[in-house]
């Protein structure tokens, strides 16, 4: 009878010793698993931070008037034209189409023309705010901007959703 019991506490002892040991291979695949699910999380909470920051607003159609101009630096600009800021290049939007001559000025060479930029951002009131550049582009401000091609100074006639 004591033989038994003793054989009894044996294997329970060594059963019970195989239950709690955990191998090295259960530990690396919880650990994988535990990893992949806090990449996951990682992963969205990220992309939503980005969203949220890269978040530019909707495109708004602003009208323009360039004013006494030569008509060289009308010709040079172009369909889709990338538009900066002249002061500390801060990205405002693209032409949306050639600027059109409406009168020639004095000589010959000079033009007034208009023009409609695409520019991301927030309506607020009557006033446009691009978050890329930091500006609040209202009717009749007057704005000193470049392309790749020319430097133009434009009064801002409208702004449209």
């Amino acid at each position: 009878m004591m033989k038994n019991m003793q054989k009894n506490h044996q294997q329970r002892r060594s059963a019970s010793g195989k239950r709690q040991r955990v191998s090295l291979v259960d530990f690396l695949i919880v650990l994988l698993a535990v990893l992949s699910v806090a990449g996951l999380v990682a992963r969205w909470v990220i992309d939503t931070v980005k969203t949220e920051k890269n978040y530019v607003g909707e495109a708004h159609k602003v009208t323009y008037q360039i004013l006494e101009t030569r008509t060289e630096t009308l010709d040079s600009l172009r369909l889709r034209d990338q538009v900066y800021l002249l002061e500390d290049g801060g990205y405002i939007g693209y032409m949306e189409a050639k600027p059109q001559v409406i009168s020639a000025v004095g000589r010959s060479d000079r033009a007034t023309a208009t023009g409609v930029l695409i520019c991301e951002g927030e309506m607020e009131d009557d006033s446009l705010l691009i978050r890329k550049s930091g500006i609040c582009l209202t009717p009749g401000m007057q704005i000193e901007l470049r392309t790749e091609r020319a430097r133009l100074t434009i009064v801002i006639t409208g702004i449209e959703s």
